[in-house]
């Protein structure tokens, strides 16, 4: 009796996360078909149905010409491929969406911080032409970097292929060490804008943690609630940690609202995505028919070990 109130309560609480998504304005509903295509089709083939996208979308409160719309700019814009076999169109992501999913996979369902040296990378952007150093900086910045100076830029040093492949495009990189625990802090408050992170991390664990206690206390939402709230979980969560330096604890404010915000979404994907799965099951078609299953790494997201 007691979990079949739970999940009555924790329905409910969902109902009021679809209706406050529903008033999201504006509606960027793109965004949101990239969340399920990344989320939940790529591990499943990759290749959607349009109308199987228009019933997952319905689900959202997304009108059938908003998605229409939405899936061909997509496609204008080069993230998307169509085929067309008779009168029916299937979407995939195209390689290079693919290609910028996968870059990002790794920091959505990230489990556990990165070891890190308590050393710090230092580049100065060199090269004379002011386009040139403008465009770097930008590339800098989307890949972690924060700002010191107006060609100084600065990161956590991490023994990576891909740190060192960032590094190449820096100028010149510099490795040193903070005085001290709080000279690492204070380099963090000052490089990157962690008062906006904290907030929408905040926001974040507000708006999710309703839903999200009544899980952890054991609710079970039936497949179609579970496959939505993941995806709202997901697209939410994207949006803030894809923005994220993913800075080594030591250098973060004390109660930073990211570990929290990655706890809960860490806690509730895995209660749900069994559920979610089954609904995509039963709802999503691509060229053959069904979905095929998932890839193995569907069920390695946001695990420690």
């Amino acid at each position: 009796m007691a979990t079949t109130t739970s999940a009555t309560t924790a329905a409910r609480k969902l109902s009021a996360l679809l209706q406050s998504f529903e008033r999201r304005r504006p509606m960027r509903a793109g965004s949101l078909i990239v969340t399920i295509y990344g989320d939940a089709i790529v591990p499943r083939g990759g290749s959607l149905w349009l109308g199987s996208l228009l019933e997952l979308m319905a689900g959202f409160g997304v009108e059938p010409g908003l998605v229409r719309t939405a899936a061909s700019r997509l496609v204008a814009d080069g993230w998307f491929e169509r085929t067309r076999i008779g009168k029916q169109s299937y979407y995939r992501l195209s390689a290079w969406g693919a290609a910028e999913f996968a870059a990002a996979t790794a920091r959505i369902y990230q489990a556990a911080e990165r070891p890190w040296s308590g050393e710090m990378e230092v580049a100065i952007v060199t090269t004379p032409d002011v386009a040139e150093r403008a465009a770097r900086r930008e590339r800098l910045l989307r890949g972690g970097w924060g700002q010191a100076a107006a060609n100084v830029m600065v990161r956590p040093h991490m023994e990576t292929p891909a740190g060192r492949a960032a590094a190449s495009d820096a100028g010149i990189v510099l490795v040193t060490r903070p005085q001290s625990a709080e000279t690492a802090r204070a380099l963090a408050r000052a490089c990157w804008r962690l008062d906006d992170l904290a907030a929408a991390y905040a926001q974040f664990v507000r708006v999710f943690g309703p839903v999200a206690g009544e899980i952890a206390e054991g609710a079970r939402l039936s497949d179609a609630p579970a496959f939505q709230l993941r995806t709202l979980l997901i697209h939410d969560w994207r949006r803030i940690v894809l923005r994220d330096p993913l800075l080594p604890r030591a250098m973060l404010p004390e109660g930073w609202p990211g570990l929290r915000a990655l706890g809960l979404v860490s806690g509730v994907y895995p209660r749900i995505l069994a559920a979610s799965e089954r609904w995509l099951g039963g709802h999503a078609i691509n060229e053959d028919g069904p979905l095929p299953p998932a890839t193995p790494a569907l069920n390695e997201r946001f695990r420690t070990a």
